[in-house]
């Protein structure tokens, strides 16, 4: 559970910043999709297959939303989660010396 939590925290810290440079690499940014851009062809195929706009919800969707600032409020549990992960493995290392050291 000690590890489980840990590993939690980092991935999911990675996660964050790989989505991040996925969505900015294909043309997403804070004000919309880039024009020329993967993102912006994307858009304009989903519109003209749907006929109309991009439906919530959709990958499209979350990748703007995280471009636009959605990603910000993934980052404070990002950060909650590496630290309690943190404090868990930190707390299991140390009994782990008072143990071996029998510090009692």
């Amino acid at each position: 559970m000690i590890i489980g939590a840990l590993v939690a925290g980092v991935c999911w810290s990675i996660g964050a910043v790989v989505l991040s440079c996925i969505a900015k690499a294909i043309g997403f940014s804070a004000i919309g999709p880039v024009a020329g851009s993967l993102a912006a062809k994307w858009m304009s195929g989903i519109a003209i297959a749907k006929g109309g706009g991009v439906a919530a919800g959709s990958i499209y969707a979350l990748l703007q939303s995280f471009a636009m600032g959605g990603g910000r409020r993934c980052g404070a549990v990002t950060a909650c989660t590496g630290a309690v992960g943190t404090l868990f493995v930190f707390k299991a290392v140390w009994s782990l010396i008072r143990a071996l050291l029998q510090w009692d």
